[in-house]
C-alpha cells in the first residue's frame, strides 16, 4: 500500500509540469504576418489605351474579264470572198476582217456612174443653150438638174453598199470567236466575229451585304493574281451593283485595271483586297480583355487610386485578336488585361508588371 501511494503522489506532482510545458509550446507557435491577416489585394496587369491607327481590310475572290466585248455583224448579204482573221488573232482598229463578193455591185456602180455622167453632160448642154438664148425653158433645165442629182445619189448609194462589203474592225483587241468561213453566204445581221478589247480589263468580285455601306465607286483596291506571285496591282472600283444576289447575299463590284502591257488575260483568277474601315485615332484593345455579362460586354478600368471599375462598352470592327472600342472608353485609361475574371466592381487592385 505504501508503494501505491508513493506512485500516485509522484504522478500528481508531475502533472503541473506537463500542463505548464504545453502552455509554453502553444505560446511559442509563430503568428501569421500582419499582411496576411488583412484581406488580400488582387494583383492585375493593365494596359494603357492610346489612340492608334486602325485599317480594316477585307479580301474577296474575283475573276478577270475584258472591259469591252464587241460582236461584229454584217449589213450586206453575199458570199464571203476573203477572210483576214482567225480566232485568237490580235487585231488593230481599222483592220480589214473580211470582204464579201461585190462583183455584181461593181458592175452596177459602173453603169450608174455612166448614167450620171450622161445626166451631167445633158445638164451642161441645156445650161449653155439657155445662156445663148436657145429654145430651152426653165422647166427643161430644172428637170435636167434633178436627173443629174438623182443619178449622183444612186452612185453614192452603191458606193456605200460597196464599202459595207468590206468589214472593218471597229476596235483593237483579240478575236474571241470566229463565226464565219470563206465561201459562206451571209445575210444582213449575221455575226462575223467577236472581239474583246483587253487594253483595259475589269475584275469582277462580290462583297457581302453587311459590308456594302463601307464602299463606294472610286475606292482603291489591291489585286493579286496567282500568275504573278509577289506582285500587287492597284485599281479602282468602277461599278457597284444596285441589286443584291438573293441566293448569295452579295453585291457585284467591278475594278478597272490598265492592261496596255497585255499581262492580264480574261478568265484569270484574282484576290481583291479592299479597305473597309480606316481610323487615324481608334481605341484598340485585345479581345481577351472583354467579358460578356448579363447587361452586355464590359471590361475593368483601373482608376488612379487603384480601384477596378466595371465599364460597359460597345465594340466596332475586329482584326485578328484586336478590336476597336466604339464607345465606353476614354483615351489614356488603363484596362485590366490579366486577372479581370475574378474582380468585383469597386475592388482595390495591385498593378503588377
Amino acid at each position: 500500500m505504501q508503494h501505491i501511494k508513493a506512485v500516485i503522489l509522484a504522478t500528481l506532482c508531475t502533472l503541473p509540469l506537463i500542463f505548464t510545458g504545453c502552455s509554453k509550446a502553444e505560446n511559442n507557435k509563430p503568428s501569421l504576418p500582419a499582411k496576411e491577416k488583412q484581406q488580400r489585394v488582387p494583383a492585375v496587369k493593365v494596359l494603357e489605351v492610346l489612340p492608334t491607327e486602325f485599317i480594316k481590310k477585307i479580301e474577296v475572290l474575283g475573276v478577270c474579264k475584258a472591259k469591252t466585248t464587241s460582236t461584229i455583224s454584217t449589213e450586206e448579204s453575199g458570199v464571203i470572198r476573203e477572210i483576214h482573221f482567225d480566232k485568237g488573232d490580235i487585231v488593230n482598229k481599222g483592220k480589214l476582217l473580211l470582204r464579201i463578193d461585190d462583183t455584181l455591185l461593181q458592175a452596177t456602180l459602173k453603169e450608174l456612174e455612166a448614167s450620171h455622167e450622161m445626166a451631167r453632160l445633158n445638164h451642161e448642154k441645156l445650161e449653155a443653150l439657155k445662156k445663148g438664148r436657145g429654145a430651152v425653158t426653165d422647166f427643161d433645165l430644172r428637170t435636167a438638174a434633178l436627173r443629174m442629182d438623182i443619178s449622183a445619189a444612186k452612185v453614192e448609194n452603191v458606193r456605200a453598199q460597196l464599202e459595207k462589203k468590206s468589214i472593218i474592225s471597229p476596235l483593237g483587241g483579240i478575236i474571241e470567236k470566229k463565226h464565219v468561213e470563206k465561201g459562206e453566204f451571209i445575210s444582213p445581221g449575221m455575226p462575223v466575229a467577236s472581239i474583246i478589247d483587253i487594253s483595259r480589263v475589269k475584275v469582277e468580285a462580290a462583297i457581302a451585304e453587311k459590308d456594302l455601306s463601307y464602299f463606294r465607286k472610286g475606292v482603291e483596291a489591291e489585286i493579286f493574281f496567282n500568275a504573278y506571285p509577289g506582285e500587287t496591282f492597284k485599281g479602282k472600283v468602277d461599278y457597284i451593283s444596285p441589286d443584291v444576289d438573293r441566293k448569295a447575299g452579295t453585291f457585284s463590284i467591278e475594278i478597272n485595271l490598265d492592261n496596255r502591257k497585255k499581262r492580264f488575260k480574261p478568265g484569270m483568277m484574282a484576290r481583291v483586297r479592299l479597305v473597309k474601315e480606316r481610323c487615324g485615332g481608334c481605341l484598340i484593345i485585345p479581345q481577351d480583355a472583354v467579358m460578356d455579362g448579363e447587361k452586355g460586354l464590359f471590361l475593368f478600368v483601373v482608376t488612379s487610386d487603384g480601384t477596378a471599375v466595371r465599364r460597359t462598352i460597345e465594340l466596332g470592327e475586329t482584326e485578328d485578336s484586336r478590336v476597336v472600342v466604339a464607345s465606353g472608353l476614354v483615351a489614356g485609361e488603363r484596362i485590366v488585361m490579366v486577372g479581370q475574371h475574378d474582380l468585383v466592381d469597386g475592388e482595390k487592385v495591385e498593378i503588377s508588371e
